[in-house]
């Protein structure tokens, strides 16, 4: 979620300021780095309760931290405020929810990109009564995935904290559904060097990735163009044999 992350991109820029300042003050001014924490906070904040450095170094980071400190932390005050006025916190709580719930889950599976193959998979999957996540880098699936009923993790399924965020290490299976041969490949060796006997069931629209991607560990690869014109044929082979 952008929210979020610019939310914790803007906490971190102070926090590494602070704490730079207080590196600063502590070195220049000869003093406790706890005390020269709170008055680099002080100084950033322009609240004055302590006094000024002496030596010249001490007064470079005074002056820095005025600078930089006052921008950076009205910066981080706009953004949570932005967090109530724009509603973005039912947002967070909503994403703290569902991420308890997916926490919770144990023998569930893993579905690895939210195009038109995955939402069938994920709707089958949701009408047998089988727990499921969804993993996908856009935004946009997350409400689809929430009508559905079904759990939703928002990033690059390829990367491990994605999967170990939608439960891999207590889940049953994964489904590698992405529109991308490339990308199947990646999440396949992603999902099976963190989980070495979970099940893998990767797609494959090319037929040298089946190869691919059993090499990276799929346990089975299923080609919806292979299938679905296999299928075709048996149903015409039906319509032409004798009554």
């Amino acid at each position: 979620m952008v929210f979020v992350r610019r939310l914790a991109a803007s906490g971190a820029t102070v926090t590494v300021l602070l704490l730079l300042g207080a590196v600063g003050l502590s070195l220049s001014e000869g003093v406790g780095f706890w005390y020269a924490f709170r008055w680099a906070l002080d100084t950033a904040a322009t609240v004055g309760g302590f006094p000024h450095p002496h030596s010249t170094i001490g007064q470079i980071v005074e002056v820095a931290l005025v600078i930089l400190g006052v921008g950076t932390l009205f910066y981080a005050l706009a953004v949570v405020a932005e967090l109530f006025v724009a509603g973005h916190l039912a947002d967070l709580l909503s994403l703290r929810r569902t991420q308890r719930a997916i926490d919770s889950m144990t023998s569930h599976h893993i579905i690895c990109g939210f195009g038109r193959v995955g939402q069938q998979v994920a709707r089958d999957l949701h009408a047998a009564g089988a727990g499921c996540v969804v993993v996908d880098r856009d935004p946009a699936s997350r409400q689809l995935a929430e009508r559905l009923g079904i759990g939703f993790v928002e990033g690059d399924a390829a990367e491990d904290a994605v999967l170990l965020e939608a439960g891999i290490a207590r889940a049953r299976s994964i489904l590698v559904c992405a529109d991308s041969d490339a990308i199947n490949v990646f999440i396949t060796l992603t999902a099976r060097e963190l989980r070495a006997d979970i099940a893998i069931v990767a797609r494959a629209t090319v037929e040298d990735t089946e190869k691919k991607l059993r090499r990276a560990g799929a346990d089975s690869v299923i080609s919806p163009y292979k299938t679905s014109g296999a299928e075709m044929a048996r149903l015409a082979l039906l319509e032409q044999a004798p009554a």
